[in-house]
């Protein structure tokens, strides 16, 4: 956790607001250069690291020992656990920049605390399926195998896994993912040979210096190596820093909307509309999205069955989870089907389209 989170935590239980009850969203304020749409991943990971204390005991114990904090903060901390209601996106799903992918309702003190496995987590996952989703896109059909473990720790290595799959990876390098999540695992290729795969089909081997990294998109060579090989039937891909580069570029930001029910308006160019926020998917009978509509309000007039909600609850405050642990392969399909619906030219990997979000009259800015 970040020192700065503390400190400013300490601000809230001397000022007596750490208990006020605060809405935190997370939302992206940008893509990453030549993307038109995210894709949600990370959210199982992200509730289940919420269970529990969110300091622990040597925590706790550490912080005391640099003398920056007083001993009722201390006792806050050590007991602070998140008891907020949260509101999230479904693994899986597409959405569009400025939409909340994460809501939390709670203690003002609670809420600020977990920024950081938002953003480690959440994040990480969502910009991680997002990328992976446009490698499914541009494989034309082909397998595609993950190859993260070769660049981050297990644990790490098991969230970008988790979150290729989601998007519509075949397999993975990593051991781990292979054994906790039921995913194929598939063995590096080694240049200069070409391993032969099911049916006869080969994977091609880009040598070591050579891998396909994610970036590589930019300049199309994922589809131009496929018209070469027609025969490939999986890819690897390799994990590296333009994860991060792109969750930095697309801006997101984990920010409070309401405290006691009041707006809390910012100055910030980019900053989140007030209010907590519905977001209503505008569909056409063949239940294509149209456009994205951002309420204050759960229900809205004038669509009926063609507005559909994106926001689920995941949790309520005080109560057994809402909403039951989704499978790996349930998440995954979805983002298979919102895939296959996405508008073409959204979906394209240069120069792509917007999806058109509006603001409901009771969000329109100013």
């Amino acid at each position: 956790m970040d020192l700065s989170l503390l400190e400013e935590g300490q601000v809230l239980h001397r000022q007596g607001a750490a208990g006020k009850i605060a809405t935190f969203e997370a939302s992206f304020r940008g893509y990453p250069d030549g993307f038109g749409f995210l894709v949600s991943a990370g959210l199982d990971p992200l509730v289940s690291s919420l269970e529990g204390a969110i300091l622990t005991a040597e925590d706790v114990s550490f912080l005391r020992a640099t003398g920056r904090f007083g001993e009722s903060y201390l006792d806050a901390l050590a007991a602070a656990a998140l008891t907020a209601e949260i509101r999230a996106i479904p693994e899986g799903e597409i959405f569009f920049r400025d939409e909340p992918l994460l809501q939390v309702t709670g203690p003002w003190l609670e809420a600020r605390l977990i920024e950081d496995r938002v953003r480690h987590i959440l994040g990480l996952a969502t910009m991680t399926a997002t990328m992976a989703a446009r490698c499914v896109l541009a494989s034309a059909g082909r397998g595609l195998v993950d190859g993260f473990s070769c660049h981050q720790s297990q644990e790490r290595a098991l969230l970008l896994a988790r979150a290729a799959r989601i998007a519509g990876f075949s397999g993975t390098t990593s051991l781990a993912a292979g054994r906790r999540l039921g995913i194929s695992t598939a063995p590096f290729p080694r240049p200069p040979e070409e391993m032969v795969g099911e049916g006869g089909g080969k994977t091609l081997c880009l040598g070591k210096a050579e891998f396909l990294h994610l970036d590589d998109l930019d300049d199309g060579r994922l589809a131009k190596e496929i018209a070469i090989h027609p025969s490939l039937v999986a890819t690897v891909i390799t994990g590296c820093a333009s994860v991060e580069m792109s969750l930095h570029t697309a801006r997101l930001r984990y920010d409070p909307v309401e405290i006691e029910g009041k707006p809390v308006r910012r100055n910030r160019a980019d900053a989140p509309a007030p209010f907590r926020k519905h977001i209503h998917r505008i569909v056409d009978a063949q239940s294509r999205p149209r456009h994205d509509i951002l309420s204050r309000h759960a229900d809205i007039e004038g669509y009926g069955p063609k507005a559909v909600p994106l926001l689920e609850v995941v949790s309520v405050a005080g109560s057994d989870p809402v909403r039951a642990i989704e499978s790996l392969e349930t998440a995954r399909l979805r983002c298979e089907r919102a895939l296959r619906l996405l508008r073409q030219d959204v979906a394209r990997l240069t120069d792509p389209a917007h999806q058109d979000v509006r603001f409901d009259p009771s969000l329109a800015p100013g």
